[in-house]
Formats: C-alpha cells, sequence, structure tokens
C-alpha cells in the first residue's frame, strides 16, 4: 500500500510522463514554500516590478477611470529538445495563483465574496499555488529580445542559444485588463552539447524553478487537461511547435 500511495504521489505530481531534468524537486519545493501566507494592502515603498495607478478618460463625454499597473514587457520561449522529442517548460511557484486559489475557497465559505488576510486554511496545498510554464523573463536589462530571451534559456533551463538561433514567433498582449505589457515570443531547439549548467533559474533572487521535459506524444493532452496550472503563452507555444513539428521525424 505504501509503494502504491507513492506512486499516486508521483504522478500527481509528474502527470502525462513529465520528467523531471534538474532544479529542486516538486517535493523540494513543496518543503520549501509555506506554510504562512497571508494576503495584505499594497506595501509602501515602491516595487521593482509593478506601479499601480488608476487611468482617467472619456468615453462618449463621461469621465471615466480604469486601475491599473504598470509593468514590464516580458519573453517566453518554446523549448524543443531535440534528442529527447520533447519539449523543456519549467515549474514554479507563483504567489497570486495561491491567493486566487485560496480566496475562491474561502469566498466560498464565507459567501461574502470579499478576499480574507486570514492565515491560509489547510484545505488549499501549497501546490495550488504552482504553474507549467514556458522559460520566460521580463525586458529589464539593456540587451535586445532575443539577448533576453538566450539567457533566459541558460539561466532557468540550463542551455546556450545564441541570440542569432531563435526563431521570432509572435507578440501579445500579456493583460490587456491589468497592464498592457507585451509579451514577445521564441522558438527555439537544443540538444545535450549545449547544456552548460543546471538551470533552475537565480537562487540568490529568491528563483526556485523545476525543469521538465514534455514528450511530445503527451504534449496535447497535457495541453487539453483544464486541471492543470497552466500559463496562456505555454498553451500557445506547445500548439505551434506541434504543429512546426509535425510530420518531422527529428
Amino acid at each position: 500500500m505504501a509503494s502504491e500511495n507513492v506512486q499516486n504521489q508521483f504522478e500527481k505530481h509528474y502527470p502525462y510522463e513529465l520528467q523531471a531534468v534538474s532544479g529542486p524537486s516538486m517535493v523540494d519545493m513543496l518543503q520549501r514554500v509555506g506554510p504562512s501566507f497571508e494576503e495584505v494592502p499594497l506595501i509602501e515603498g515602491e516595487s521593482k516590478f509593478v506601479k499601480p495607478s488608476s487611468l482617467l478618460y472619456q468615453l462618449d463625454g463621461r469621465q471615466k477611470r480604469w486601475d491599473a499597473v504598470e509593468s514590464h514587457d516580458s519573453v517566453g520561449i518554446v523549448v524543443h529538445h531535440k534528442e529527447w522529442k520533447g519539449f523543456l517548460i519549467v515549474r514554479q511557484f507563483r504567489p497570486p495563483v495561491f491567493a486566487a486559489a485560496w480566496r475562491k475557497l474561502e469566498d466560498g465559505r464565507s459567501g461574502s465574496g470579499s478576499s480574507t488576510t486570514a492565515a491560509p486554511s489547510k484545505d488549499v496545498d501549497m501546490e495550488a499555488g504552482f504553474t507549467f510554464e514556458l522559460c520566460a523573463g521580463i525586458i529589464d536589462k539593456e540587451l535586445s529580445l532575443k539577448g533576453v530571451a538566450s539567457e533566459e534559456i541558460e539561466e532557468e533551463l540550463g542551455y546556450k542559444v545564441i541570440p542569432q538561433d531563435l526563431l521570432p514567433l509572435t507578440s501579445a498582449i500579456a493583460s490587456a485588463g491589468t497592464s498592457g505589457s507585451k509579451h514577445y515570443m521564441f522558438y527555439a531547439e537544443v540538444d545535450e552539447s549545449m547544456r552548460v549548467g543546471a538551470g533552475g533559474g537565480l537562487a540568490d533572487h529568491g528563483e526556485m524553478i523545476e525543469v521538465l521535459c514534455l514528450p511530445r506524444e503527451k504534449a496535447m493532452s497535457f495541453v487539453m487537461d483544464g486541471d492543470l496550472n497552466k500559463s496562456p503563452g505555454l498553451l500557445f507555444g506547445i500548439l505551434w511547435a506541434l504543429n512546426h513539428l509535425k510530420g518531422d521525424g527529428a
């Protein structure tokens, strides 16, 4: 029975034959996160990443207000591992995702529809705050878009891809109702000869990233599973890549 429970737990953490490549395992990350969690009004002082504001404009001659945040543009990279015939993706803890799951449970209990600042319920597993995403990062350096993307691949995944080898895909508005920032997407192919490190992000910056390989033959089922926390960029990127690689025996 114990071995069956271990197997079930493993399949819960690694569905669709996901393979851990490097970085901290899901078990390690769950041990490092929590258990305390609190939501409070924005702490005084300037944030390095977002700046809240109210936008005042006119519509049909009437004054309107829209609350928003100013945030950095970003890049995301679809990375296909040619030897493993799979996509390299990341998993990391996202506090806003956990907060949303926490609010949903607490609002359902209270029926008030208002958020809470109490300690998180034991019924909300910290795993609810982890998301599957593409390798990605904000644009906060004096580098070209490809330069930023190349740097993120090395930091998060541990592979060296020179900027010239990145294929631009498209760009989109990351959050039209909140920030209006742009997200630029690229495609890259890697193999083990390009590995230069373990990846996992920058630990001294508070990053905690598990690197995973998603087999191509399981990718569509993974994408369509609505019970898994996934970013929209990952959905688009993998669907694009599956179409791009259709019929490719590499």
